[in-house]
């Protein structure tokens, strides 16, 4: 099947000759005679390959390739030069090009140069394949035990697109992620997902924005509006902050759970509507209905099916694959490479507990890529960390200490001696440590594991393995 590419020429010549080499190489070429005529034609075309004349009536070529590179990501774009100097090259490769090209006879160079363009186009079509096969939940990043439970939870209730989901977790967790992939999961994902904070909205509002209201069902409603039921039909309603909802209207709440029936603020028409409610909570809504400030069978109609997701204290080595790819997000968004992070910081960012959970960590990761200078990330930009550098006996639990060099002259004998009381303490403090989270865990393994962030199996094999230090 041919792929398409976009050429903008003015020199119709020139053009052809383009046209003639990209076809052979699989392309179907699409020409334009000025960068605004290939602009309107952009998302028609959807370009993987665009080449580009510097030289154009109008916008030149190095600015639309900068338009291009915002509305065609991924795109391969190539510039094409009559005199290729290297102020036009820096420029070229500055706006997002991935290569600068010389008008020239020399049709087999022409061909060789494109070919290394037209190769980088077939790859970011197959990487782009790939991720939508893996779309689904591709803005859940992590590997832990803990979050493989929530994404088999996701993906279970995702196929049942008519039940009420609770989500809860701390702030700063990522429950809106979890509520995106719910939806995107499920039959409604062609159809709206509608989010509102309830926290977020005047008291005085919550019913209009809820139910809508009719022309002149009080001041200043001039006018009839569809409430965020009616927006989400066919869709999911998203309910961040449900904790703090007015009693009265989770009165009306209730109702509309039960009979998916709504009524416009000053209106008398019941209309039905047909919506997913995912909700969303950092409260004990439990403790909410025992003191009376949550009604019980609203709790109740909406916990259909509870979904947690895990502070990102309990997500181990997850803090360094999200750390990575907020990275990468930020250095896209900001025109740098900021690719690798230094052992110090890890070693910082694995040995702080994170109270604002991912969010902290993703404002903390785009903080250190604006402060970086080179493609390093280092523990100084992480303000607002403890000091990964501390005295022995000082660290905070979870923080890994340089192991102590041996004694150069020391016998070895000694030194055997001394590694089997070492191996001793470890296998004592790791004991310790899974029992305590056995305990936490209320004696269930599998709650245990994704407290350490392993998977049951790994505890098994830990367990067994200390069972084995203690014979």
């Amino acid at each position: 099947m041919s792929i398409d590419a976009l050429i903008i020429e003015d020199d119709e010549g020139y053009a052809r000759i383009l046209s003639r080499i990209i076809r052979d190489e699989g392309f179907r070429p699409t020409t334009a005679r000025s960068a605004e005529e290939g602009l309107e034609l952009l998302p028609d075309v959807q370009p993987a390959l665009v080449l580009v004349d510097i030289r154009l009536p109008g916008m030149d070529g190095i600015q639309a390739i900068g338009v291009i590179g915002e509305r065609s990501p991924d795109a391969v774009c190539i510039v094409v030069s009559g005199r290729a100097t290297v102020e036009n090259a820096v420029g070229a490769m500055r706006a997002g090009a991935f290569d600068i090209i010389q008008k020239t006879t020399d049709i087999t160079e022409i061909q060789l140069r494109l070919r290394r363009a037209v190769d980088m186009a077939n790859l970011r079509r197959h990487v782009q394949y790939l991720q939508g096969q893996g779309r689904r939940l591709e803005e859940i990043v992590g590997e832990s035990a803990a979050v493989q439970s929530m994404r088999r939870r996701i993906e279970e209730v995702a196929s049942a697109p008519t039940s009420t989901v609770l989500v809860v977790g701390e702030t700063g967790t990522g429950k809106e992620l979890v509520a995106r992939a719910v939806h995107r999961l499920s039959e409604r994902r062609d159809s709206p997902l509608v989010s509102v904070n309830c926290a977020a909205i005047p008291e005085n509002l919550l019913e209009s924005e809820f139910f809508g209201h009719e022309r002149g069902a009080f001041t200043g409603a001039d006018r009839a509006k569809q409430g965020l039921f009616e927006t989400a039909h066919g869709g999911s309603l998203f309910l961040d902050e449900i904790g703090e909802l007015d009693l009265r209207l989770q009165a009306k709440l209730l109702r509309v759970v039960e009979e998916r029936l709504i009524k416009r603020v000053g209106g008398t028409k019941e209309t039905k509507v047909d919506v997913r409610l995912v909700a969303a909570t950092n409260r004990d809504l439990e403790q909410h209905a025992r003191e009376g400030r949550f009604r019980e069978d609203l709790l109740y109609r909406l916990n259909v099916f509870q979904i947690d997701v895990p502070p990102l204290r309990e997500r181990g080595e997850d803090v360094l694959l999200l750390a990575r790819h907020f990275m990468g997000e930020f250095g896209r968004q900001l025109g740098k490479r900021v690719a690798v992070l230094a052992p110090e910081a890890e070693r910082a960012l694995m040995a702080y507990g994170f109270p604002g959970n991912v969010r902290q960590l993703r404002n903390l990761i785009e903080q250190a890529v604006i402060l970086a200078r080179d493609e390093r990330l280092t523990a100084d930009l992480l303000r607002g960390l403890p000091d990964p550098a501390r005295a022995e006996g000082s660290a905070p639990p979870g923080e890994r200490r340089p192991a102590p060099s041996p004694a150069p002259n020391a016998p070895i004998s000694d030194l055997v001696d001394e590694l089997r009381e070492r191996r001793a303490d470890v296998a004592a403090f790791e004991r310790s440590v899974i029992s305590r989270a056995i305990d936490e865990a209320g004696g269930n393994k599998t709650r245990a594991a994704e407290i350490l962030g392993l998977s049951r199996y790994a505890l098994q094999r830990r367990l067994k393995r200390l069972e084995g230090d203690e014979d």
